[in-house]
């Protein structure tokens, strides 16, 4: 049983009881970030979506779209509860956006209330699927929480494990358009982009290591 990070959570969750403001210092995947409220760090799932694993088509487009929406940003959170793992499940809004809409109206997530209570969120999620935007380019996307069934898929509950995929050189193998340090989610990625991609805007001072703050915190 994951005691600590539940209890953790449970420490953080009463101070923001209501909307509480903290600072988006990483983001793990399109439906998952961590935050920093000054005193503590907490990994927060987005409430009411369901983004596509890394694994699968568009868990990067996903993954990038809410870093370029929140990343090194003041967010505003409205928790709701924890999960097993210590994450608070909440809606997080930047710059008076919710970004469950955004992630929705982009066709890079699922709507995903309980029971589909939530008809605005599903009007958005339709909406992307008509007009074909983002993971609806496809003919027949496959929903994570189906993903996550599959033998050998990354579970979607084990947060350590998705943070470790991100590390291995596999999961770099393709270079992406991703330019500068802040979009790196790892100190292996940083090096993957900046050794075999190229990308020598990685290398501010020109000594030939890519993102030494990033790599110099591990």
């Amino acid at each position: 049983m994951r005691v600590w990070p539940l209890l953790l959570a449970l420490l953080w969750l009463p101070a923001l009881a209501k909307t509480h403001e903290a600072r988006v210092i990483h983001v793990i995947d399109g439906d998952t970030l961590v935050l920093n409220d000054g005193a503590r760090k907490t990994t927060v799932r987005i409430a009411d979506i369901d983004a596509p694993e890394l694994a699968q088509a568009f868990g990067d487009a996903s993954r990038a779209a809410l870093a370029g929406l929140t990343l090194h940003k003041v967010v505003q959170v409205t928790p709701r509860t924890t999960d097993e793992y210590g994450r608070v499940i909440g809606e997080i809004a930047v710059n008076g956006v919710n970004v469950s809409d955004a992630q929705l109206r982009a066709g890079l997530a699922w709507e995903y209330s309980r029971h589909q209570r939530k008809r605005a969120l599903k009007a958005l999620e339709n909406q992307a699927r008509r007009a074909q935007r983002g993971l609806w380019s496809q003919p027949n996307p496959v929903p994570p929480w189906m993903f996550r069934q599959s033998p050998g898929a990354q579970s979607k509950g084990a947060p350590e494990r998705a943070q470790r995929a991100l590390e291995s050189p596999r999961h770099a193998r393709v270079c992406g358009n991703k330019r500068h340090c802040s979009q790196m989610l790892s100190c292996a990625e940083a090096r993957f982009y900046f050794t075999k991609c190229g990308v020598k805007s990685l290398d501010k001072n020109g000594n030939g290591v890519a993102c030494e703050n990033l790599c110099a915190a591990r």
